[in-house]
């Protein structure tokens, strides 16, 4: 097993690799959409069950 480091940079790498073929200002809209689904979930979660 790799440490968790090496983990989150090869992450971080690959969305890198996304990001330039797909544009920047696409999967940065893409993210903030994807952290703010996952923030309200989160929130409203325990309410929905």
């Amino acid at each position: 097993m790799a440490p968790i480091e090496v983990l989150f940079g090869a992450l971080i790498l690959v969305f890198a690799l996304i990001g330039v073929v797909r544009g920047v200002h696409r999967e940065l809209g893409v993210t903030t959409v994807l952290i703010t689904v996952l923030l309200v979930l989160s929130v409203l979660g325990p309410f929905l069950e």
